[in-house]
């Protein structure tokens, strides 16, 4: 410990107590974000290939909505898609890391936000991956396209 640090027990304590919460956070979302990154590559070749296929883009584009939905509340256009948990659980991980002190208030609170919404997230993409992903591939199919996989490389 660096002698010029003036964190108290407590204050280290509380640090680690959320550092090690978005740790093992972060252990479960790293899977769904490898999953994510390469069900939105897939989607982005397919919807280059279907470009003269209005019937199979407009499938893919309502499809690409609701992936968009696990991605940052007011993405930039054209941005690619992120799973934005994921990017919020490394962002938090990193800035109570950086420091030496008490986490912020604000932390506390965006961990706390995070750690609300995380079950409700995690239904979603069990809903994305059971329901919505194969409902597509069922649209791909008749029309000559491959599936979207879920395997990562």
């Amino acid at each position: 410990m660096d002698p010029r640090v003036q964190a108290s027990a407590a204050d280290l304590q509380e640090q680690f107590d959320l550092s090690w919460k978005l740790y093992q956070l972060r252990l479960r979302l790293a899977p769904i974000g490898k999953k994510f990154d390469n069900i939105a590559e897939q989607l982005t070749k397919l919807r280059a290939k279907a470009a003269e296929r209005p019937e199979v883009t407009q499938k893919l584009e309502a499809f690409a909505q609701t992936l968009m939905k696990f991605g940052p509340p007011h993405p930039r256009p054209g941005a690619p898609p992120s799973l934005f948990v994921l990017e919020s659980t490394t962002r938090l991980f990193n800035e109570i890391e950086r420091s030496d002190a008490a986490p912020t208030t604000a932390v506390k609170a965006a961990v706390a936000d995070l750690d609300k919404n995380i079950g409700p997230m995690l239904d979603a993409w069990r809903k994305l991956l059971e329901s919505d992903l194969p409902a597509l591939n069922q649209q791909l199919k008749p029309a000559g396209f491959p599936e979207v996989k879920t395997e990562v490389k």
